[in-house]
């Protein structure tokens, strides 16, 4: 790992952590650099959902079939609620 944190750095041209010989720890740098993998990894992920059909919210028609009193009673309450969640 040390090698490999080591060649990311030189090819980066900038330090990533700091190291001492009982912690390591990020620099200014290395957190910036951290996030934007994060953010970029993110992308890749939601892409990855929406090709495979795995969006991150629902979509589509949602059927539900209940006894009609219980429908106006108790679900019928519910659905604007549901609609903007």
């Amino acid at each position: 790992v040390s090698r490999s944190v080591s060649r990311l750095e030189e090819r980066l041209g900038v330090r990533l952590f700091v190291r001492t010989t009982r912690q390591i720890g990020l620099t200014a740098a290395g957190q910036r650099y951290m996030e934007q993998c994060r953010s970029a990894l993110s992308l890749l992920t939601e892409a990855e959902r929406e090709v495979t059909g795995q969006q991150a919210e629902p979509a589509g028609k949602l059927r539900i079939s209940l006894p009609t009193p219980y429908a106006h009673h108790r679900v019928l309450p519910l659905l604007g609620e549901f609609r903007q969640r």
